[in-house]
């Protein structure tokens, strides 16, 4: 191991990205005076990672991020919210393969942005960020903004997805060169539940939210999507047996978006519940799904041709618990599944697993 983070401080909220090359950048804030935020390049050719550059220090606290993305050709964009002494804002640095940029402020931000900024790469040159603002006291609305490679700019005004979202956990937010994805939760109009909400960024706009949980009055648990390089989506979510609710099937699902046919598949019962539901795809669209079910623990299933296999077990047969998990897909159709997995008992350490 390389020990990258010199500064002085804990290290908090590591993020990691790569390109197509092998090139990565890694970048993090550290709890220090002040919340200060760092990051390093790993470089493909020499294999070393650069020294610790400073992006932002003494300006006020890093508050929530960072998030870091990775164009074909070797840039990197961190975006990350910070109280700057007298307002909370989004910034960014942009690497353009030798040297990272001044700080700046993403424009279009609303009146009080805040929680959960998040940023991806389509795989080209472009980026797309995402990011909650508080427009009014307990009203958050989702905002997402495009950076164009060819211009080198960040559009002017930031297209607001949802006036009002009810929940600012992280948000689900996907790329490719064929567009973009981002979801959300909302209440419905009728009834204490939350759905689950899908926009497609295509041909330049973003298109009307579809309401892929269809559910009534139960709630939305773990939303995550995925995109392939056609332009398909894969939308999972959660949604608990203990809730009632009648004609809805509860448990892990799926939906396909179908790029071609522009519409969405039925709903697949990946299983009776499961939560820290995790996709990777793969350059030809194959790739693999993952999540935890309370009672059998972690599973899989290998995505084929838009297809999703039978469940594998993943965790090992005895008592325990997945504390987190990170599922990867190479383009050569290759995974890697890294997780923690608590043992059971006062004083048991947790483990550190790795499958292929």
């Amino acid at each position: 191991p390389v020990q990258i983070a010199t500064a002085t401080g804990f290290v908090r909220e590591l993020a990691l990205a790569a390109d197509v090359q092998g090139n990565a950048v890694a970048a993090w804030r550290t709890n220090g005076t002040t919340d200060d935020l760092f990051a390093a390049r790993y470089d493909a050719t020499t294999k070393l990672w650069s020294a610790a550059a400073s992006l932002e220090s003494g300006a006020g606290d890093v508050d929530v991020g960072p998030s870091v993305a990775m164009s074909a050709s070797g840039k990197a964009m961190v975006v990350y919210q910070q109280i700057d002494g007298t307002a909370t804002k989004v910034f960014y640095n942009l690497h353009n393969g030798q040297s990272w940029s001044a700080r700046a402020a993403l424009p279009s931000q609303g009146s009080k942005p805040d929680r959960a900024v998040r940023v991806v790469s389509n795989g080209l040159e472009d980026f797309f960020a995402a990011w909650y603002s508080e427009e009014s006291k307990f009203t958050y609305a989702l905002r997402a903004l495009r950076y164009d490679g060819a211009t080198a700019a960040w559009e002017t005004t930031a297209k607001v997805l949802a006036a009002k979202v009810s929940s600012t956990g992280e948000i689900p937010l996907t790329a490719s060169p064929a567009g973009a994805a981002v979801g959300w939760r909302v209440r419905p109009a009728t009834g204490s539940g939350s759905n689950f909400l899908v926009a497609r960024w295509v041909a330049g706009s973003w298109s009307a939210a579809t309401d892929v949980s269809q559910n009534g009055l139960s709630y939305v648990y773990s939303p995550t999507i995925a995109m392939n390089l056609s332009g398909d989506v894969y939308a999972a979510w959660e949604q608990p047996s203990a809730v009632t609710d009648a004609g809805v099937t509860k448990g892990a699902k799926l939906r396909i978006y179908d790029a071609l046919a522009m519409t969405w598949s039925a709903p697949k019962v990946l299983g009776p519940d499961g939560d820290a539901i995790r996709i990777a795809l793969d350059a030809a669209g194959n790739g693999f799904i993952t999540w935890d079910e309370y009672s059998a623990g972690l599973k899989g299933a290998r995505i084929l041709n838009g297809q999703v296999g039978t469940a594998t077990q993943l965790t090992p047969p005895r008592q325990g618990w997945v504390d987190t998990h990170t599922l990867i897909a190479n383009a050569c159709g290759q995974g890697l599944l890294a997780l923690r997995y608590a043992n059971e008992g006062p004083i048991s350490s947790p483990e550190y697993l790795v499958f292929r």
